[in-house]
């Protein structure tokens, strides 16, 4: 895992082909979902943001942190 973000937009790209992440122009929209990414998971603890930002998980997380088979790291 490389924690690399990645962007996509599913209206136009379910496949989810292009990484909008790796454009310049696309950054100030990068920025506005990793805000959004932390609030949504700063109620999940430290595992998750720390310091106001991202951690990166450093296995592939398969099950929700309140799932019964969620392993904490």
């Amino acid at each position: 895992m490389t924690g690399q973000e990645q962007l996509f937009n599913l209206q136009n790209d379910s496949s989810e082909l292009i990484d909008l992440a790796l454009s310049k122009e696309n950054e100030k929209l990068l920025i506005i979902w990793r805000k959004k990414m932390v609030a949504h998971l700063t109620e999940r603890g430290e595992n998750w943001v720390k310091d106001a930002k991202l951690v990166i998980q450093k296995e592939s997380v398969q099950f929700g942190a309140n799932h019964p088979k969620y392993k904490k790291q």
